[in-house]
């Protein structure tokens, strides 16, 4: 059984952490936008959660994320 996956924009955010965080529990595949690998990406990192460096001007990357 294949895992449902989730592309999340705004995972550091204050809403958006946690829901990723919530999701992963859950048993979807969680991926993540965010802008620097920084402190709230490595938490998100170790929580499960497939970071991907970007912003929301990489449009090919994120249309790329959403169609897989």
């Amino acid at each position: 059984m294949t895992k449902t996956r989730v592309l999340i924009l705004g995972a550091t955010g204050y809403i958006g952490g946690p829901v990723c965080q919530r999701l992963v529990r859950a048993g979807y595949h969680v991926t993540a936008l965010v802008r620097t690998r920084d402190s709230p990406a490595d938490l998100l990192h170790r929580a499960g959660v497939h970071v991907i460096i970007g912003s929301l001007d990489s449009v090919e990357l994120i249309r790329e994320q959403a169609t897989e």
